[in-house]
């Protein structure tokens, strides 16, 4: 956000979202003064500066879609819905949401209220943690959607406005009479940074005329046309739009705004448009076609009059351009109608002057009406952009009065295919997921060059599809019920450039030697089609006739053999984006061996190779193309457990080109694979280009890359290799010297390393290092390797400067991640001098060790390595026997990379270890948020003695907001010492579990710091007797202290010595508390305990407004939920469980005035005594329960929710 007027406003919204007391702020501002780019640079900054966990963007829209803006929210959280309505979705939207402590939603181009609760999102006092930005551009909406901030985005100023100008168009300050005309240019365009980067754009590389006569143009076309878009924008934009260069550009521009507002607009689908209707007339193919509308929308996005949707070959448009073009189509009588419904249509006045007509609201599972006249429309698209379930249905009169059509998508209508008689225009036909009658009637639509019957039902081809001499393409993508296309159809298609089969549809070819009237197309009939050039399609090899070859003129295919559909490709939208993308891929499981030789024609330009369980097949190459497979960027090969190679040069049949241009390599399960080439000559060319390989469950190989192909890596980005349980040696630098290449650099693009259980593996680089340098290495990850000794050699180590993530683990026999000792050609071992005594990590940001009972040392003796303050995240866990020289080396190191440590996890280590550790805490660590221990032996987490309240000592932990303590037998407190030096105040969740020496966690001083706290666990303490201790009992009744106030769950199970949870003073406090779990606590007498000050206050009525969840079990000395006298109110209770607590006295009881729970503490005394039970003593979900039947499980609140109380419990009686 380069402005400084952007910059402030952007400063206040981020400002006013920190605020506790915020849930919404919006943003509004007139259309194109850049409103969407300020919410995406929010999105990004507030995500970095960690104000929000979580930052997710929906488009909202002039036309809102529920399902789509829930889908977009969805996908941005990574989870994907089960249930089909919209309310289903809602509730689960809103269940997934409020697992988010701290996120932020953006809600983009808000036109109206839109109604929360339908989409799922909570809002509010339901959900304080998630916090609503929304961008309009009327004020009127950020009130209806009662946002507590609203600010106005104006437009740049003058010196802003004329900098962004000189940006796109390209000048300098040495040019000064063109910054003289951009001067008065931007003034024309008055701020708008959509004008501005449209007309600069439009202007660059342009001569002082052009600019001249654009300012000319720019006063002379000032428009006042639409509310709330500035006429000066329209202005810009009708500017943009002359100076395209041709009418075709313009054409496909003003065909853009056909599709709906955000829409992301598929090129596939626009090329076929434009075709329909004759565009494009110079092209020789539809592939020149694309190519041609690639050009001009490259030229459309230089204008800035369309964007880029994140996905290849899709586009968008910005509303306020789309808007534009639509006002310009109409103005051209060529009007479009978009976001009406069928019933309009018929409304609809001079019918005569559309043009096209796009109706993205349509009413679904209805009659489509007779009788519309719209004699010189062109186009027609009834899509659905958000599937249902119903089908409408077209009569055979329906299309009568719209012969002119050119171009027709219709999606889920049933119709009788006669009903199209009349379209003899018709180019482009898309018919998706109908229900299709009378299909032969096909044959009457002579001018046909593009039909698509994607999805649709029907069950066979008519013999009339042979008639359309004209067609081009047919797709007949996901035809589920296609049973039979009949001989002879597909070979008189002569034009046919294009045929996509695939993915659950037509897979009957005929082999050999069946009846030709009843069976059905062979396969041998594509090479009758010498025009065909594209092929998508899905066959099983008995279907490839005898001495069958597919031809080789085909550019772009995609053939899956005896595979499930889609397992390769990936679905439905991938299928399109691969079809305009000139893939060439070959897919085939379980192929004979004789299967391969029907794609011999295609071996020489195949790019994407997948193979499974081939039979009877040794290597790749000779065996399967001589030539080498010379185009192939990915292969693919699983399953294949008669293959030893991958290519056998000892063969002589290897060209030098063999894979010279594969990029990604994967085998799985190769368990006879010996070797990648046999004969240790691989060709020439052989894996220069690799950049990624991964290998899995291939047990027969010793030797990864020998050292002839560790000298091909000169790419290799990614190294992946796991489960290979006889390998020995990854890269092997042994043999033959390097004399005469003192420049030699080996493996210096490697970024990604993984060796995952590899038993046997000794060396990961074997023989001398001097020429290995991992400059370019970010992440090492090594687990699982039992027999390694060391990681890198000293030289190597030496090189680490872009590493940032290290992961080592389960590694029995390391002792050294950094020997000095390495073996030379012979293989004997020397010492190899270094450069200085250092080792530099300078951007480590994780460093996790793991189980490695060998270790002695991370460097060699003499030598240390040098952290950088970028630490973040550092794990520990199984150092039980740890040697002392790692203790002292890694407290050297930690000292000064402790800075902006976030995350600290130390986990079965030994007593001088975890003091070790622990000591850092010492030093504050300002960026420490997650903090956790797990089976060490401490009995002090954070020794506080010594150290003052002033210096660099004050606030320690200031941001810590995770600490979990797990299985800490001898822990006796977490802090020892003046407290007063803590900062605690963003501390969110504390985990306590398993510490049985453990007797109190904090001190009433301590906790009125705690004003974060929200989830607190303690579990199986045994000598846990006070959660609370009271130093200092006149705090509980100042009214200017406050004790968990955002505390919002309470459990605490299996803590057998715990008398009371929290004193009742505390009770009142707690006012965002929802849930409160106890169990199985011996001794546990009252949830809220009798303290001495508790009987000077005189309201002992306390209401806790939030509380859902109250569940006590198992508590056999539970007397009573508070002291006598004391009555607590749960105006918000949903699920109530109280089993298996024989004692209390505590009186459950209902209002349906107030509709709240009450619990009233009386003098023990049984309903024996007093002739009368006067409330259930066991509730679980509110159905009473003998105490023989109680369940020994806390229930979820999906088991507790829709109940009534007043059904179970007693009504409440006013005292």
């Amino acid at each position: 956000m380069p402005f400084d007027s952007t910059k402030a406003t952007l400063d206040r919204i981020v400002e006013a979202l920190k605020d506790d007391k915020t849930n919404a702020v919006g943003l509004y501002g007139m259309g194109g003064v850049g409103k969407t780019t300020l919410a995406k640079v929010l999105a990004k900054r507030v995500k970095e500066e960690t104000i929000f966990d979580n930052v997710v963007m929906a488009v909202v829209s002039q036309t809102p879609n529920t399902k789509i803006i829930q889908g977009q929210i969805a996908d941005s959280l990574n989870f994907k819905f089960e249930e089909e309505t919209e309310q289903g979705r809602a509730g689960r939207l809103y269940l997934r949401l409020k697992e988010e402590k701290r996120i932020l939603i953006i809600l983009d181009d808000v036109w109206a209220e839109l109604d929360l609760t339908t989409v799922g999102i909570p809002f509010g006092d339901d959900q304080k943690g998630c916090k609503i930005f929304l961008t309009t551009r009327r004020l009127q909406v950020c009130h209806a959607m009662r946002c507590q901030h609203q600010f106005q985005l104006d437009a740049l100023n003058e010196k802003e406005g004329l900098s962004l100008l000189k940006s796109h168009a390209g000048i300098s300050d040495e040019s000064p009479t063109l910054n003289d005309m951009a001067i008065k240019v931007a003034g024309e365009c008055k701020g708008l940074p959509l004008a501005i980067v449209s007309v600069g754009s439009a202007l660059r590389q342009k001569t002082i005329s052009e600019w001249k006569e654009a300012l000319r143009k720019l006063k002379m076309s000032k428009l006042n046309v639409i509310e709330n878009v500035d006429r000066d924008v329209y202005a810009c934009l009708q500017f943009s739009y002359d100076y395209l260069k041709s009418q075709e550009i313009k054409s496909y521009f003003l065909l853009c705004s056909l599709f709906p507002e955000d829409h992301e607009i598929g090129l596939e689908e626009l090329v076929r448009y434009g075709m329909g209707l004759g565009l494009n007339l110079d092209a020789d193919s539809i592939e020149d076609s694309r190519d041609q509308l690639c050009a001009m929308v490259d030229n459309l996005k230089a204008s800035c009059l369309l964007l880029d949707a994140g996905e290849e070959d899709f586009i968008k448009m910005h509303d306020v351009v789309r808007d534009f073009a639509l006002w310009t189509a109409s103005k051209q009588n060529h009007a479009f109608l978009v976001n009406a419904g069928i019933s309009e249509l018929q409304k609809v006045e001079s019918q005569e002057q559309y043009m096209a007509i796009n109706l993205v609201e349509w009413e679904r599972g209805i009659m489509l009406p007779d009788g519309l006249m719209y004699p010189n429309l062109q186009i027609l698209i009834l899509d659905a952009y958000g599937f249902g379930l119903t089908l409408s249905k077209a009569s055979d009169a329906f299309f009568e009065g719209m012969k002119a059509l050119k171009v027709l998508t219709l999606t889920q209508v049933q119709l009788s295919m006669k009903s199209l008689q009349f379209l003899t225009n018709l180019r482009t036909l898309h018919l998706k997921y109908c229900e299709l009658e009378g299909i032969s009637s096909l044959g009457m639509l002579k001018r046909l060059e593009i039909l698509s019957l994607e999805g649709s039902v029907f069950d066979e081809l008519p013999d009339e599809l042979g008639e359309l001499s004209q067609l081009r393409l047919l797709d007949l993508f996901e035809c589920s019920t296609l049973k039979r296309i009949p001989p002879n159809v597909l070979r008189r298609l002569s034009h046919l450039e294009e045929l996509y089969i695939g993915s659950s549809s037509y897979s009957s070819w005929a082999g050999e030697g069946m009846d030709a009237e009843t069976s059905n197309v062979s396969l041998s009939e594509l090479n009758s089609l010498r025009r065909l050039t594209h092929l998508l399609l899905h066959i099983h090899d008995e279907c490839l006739p005898k001495d069958f070859a597919f031809s080789s003129t085909l550019q772009s295919y995609e053939i899956q053999v005896n595979e499930d559909y889609d397992s390769f490709w990936g679905g439905r939208r991938t299928i399109a984006k691969k079809k305009f993308s000139k893939s060439r891929i070959l897919n085939i499981r379980s192929g004979k061996f004789t299967t391969f030789a029907a794609f011999k024609a295609l071996y020489p330009t195949l790019e994407h190779f997948k193979s499974s369980n081939i039979e009877d097949c040794e290597n790749i190459v000779p065996t399967i193309d001589p030539m080498g497979l010379i185009e192939l960027k990915s292969l693919q090969l699983q399953y294949c457990y008669s293959l030893k190679c991958i290519v056998d040069a000892s063969l002589r049949q290897v060209p030098a080109t063999a894979f010279s241009n594969l990029v990604e390599l994967s085998v799985d399960h190769l368990l006879g694979l010996r070797e990648i080439c046999h004969d240790g000559r691989p060709p020439k060319e052989f894996l220069e280009k690799l950049e990624s390989i991964s290998v899995y469950h291939c047990h027969n190989i010793y030797t990864l890359f020998p050292t002839i192909l560790v000298q091909r890596l000169h790419k290799l980005k990614k190294a992946s290799i796991n489960y290979c349980f006889e390998l020995q040696k990854v890269f092997e630098l042994e043999g033959p010297s390097h004399s005469g290449e003192e420049n030699l650099v080996l493996l210096s693009s490697l970024e990604e390393l993984a060796l995952i259980y590899l038993p046997e593996l000794r060396c990961i680089w074997k023989g001398p290092t001097q020429y290995l340098r991992l400059k370019s290495l970010k992440m090492f990850e090594v687990e699982g390797c039992h027999s390694l000794t060391y990681l890198f050699s000293l030289s190597v180590a030496q090189s680490l400067v872009q590493l940032e993530e290290v992961i080592v683990r389960n590694c029995g026999r390391l002792e050294h991640f950094v020997s000095s000792e390495e073996e030379d050609n012979k293989g004997k071992e020397i010492v190899v001098a270094a450069n200085g005594n250092d080792i530099p990590l300078p951007k480590l940001r994780k460093l996790r060790i793991e189980c490695l009972p060998s270790l002695i040392s991370l460097c060699p003796k003499n030598y240390k390595s040098t952290w950088p303050t970028t630490l973040e995240e550092l794990l520990l866990t199984g150092f039980g026997n740890s040697a002392p020289s790692f203790i002292v080396e890694l407290e050297a190191v930690m000292k000064t990379a402790i800075e902006k440590l976030r995350i600290l996890l130390l986990k079965n280590s030994y007593v001088q270890l975890c003091n070790t550790v622990l000591g850092l805490l010492r030093f504050g660590l300002p960026n420490l948020e997650i903090l956790e221990i797990y089976e060490c032996e401490v009995k002090v987490i954070l020794q506080l003695e010594g150290l003052t309240a002033d210096g660099q000592h004050k606030f320690l932990l200031p941001n810590l907001k995770e600490l979990k303590l797990t299985y800490l037998a001898e822990l006796e407190s977490l802090f020892k010492g003046p407290i007063h030096v803590l900062g605690l105040q963003n501390l969110t969740n504390l985990e306590i579990w398993r510490c049985n020496s453990l007797k109190h966690i904090f001190s009433l001083t301590l906790a009125q710091n705690l004003v974060q706290l929200k989830q607190l666990e303690i579990g199986n303490c045994e000598e846990l007797e006070q959660i609370l201790v009271v130093d200092d009992e006149t705090l509980l009744n100042n009214k200017d202290h406050l004790f968990f106030p955002n505390l919002f769950q309470i459990m605490v199970n299996e803590c057998h010595k715990l008398k009371c949870v929290f004193p009742i003073n505390i009770g009142r406090h707690l006012q965002q508390l929802q849930q409160i779990h106890v169990r199985e606590a011996n001794q546990l007498e009252e949830v809220f305990g009798h303290t001495d000050s508790a009987d000077l206050i005189n309201n002992k009525e306390i209401l806790l407004p939030e509380l859902q969840e109250l569940s006590l079990f198992d508590l056999p000395n539970l007397t009573n939920f508070c002291p006598v006298g004391y009555h607590f109110i749960f105006p918000s209770l949903e699920c109530l469980c109280v089993l298996h607590c024989p004692k209390i006295t505590t009186r459950f009881s209902y209002s349906q005035n107030n509709q709240s729970v009450h619990a009233e503490a009386k003098a023990s005394k049984t309903s024996k005594e007093d002739g009368s039970a006067e409330f259930p003593t066991e509730i679980d979900g509110g159905i009473q329960n003998s105490k023989e039947g109680g369940s020994a499980e806390f229930h979820s609140v999906a088991d507790w929710s829709h109940f009534d109380f007043s059904d179970v419990l007693p009504p409440f009686v006013e005292q």
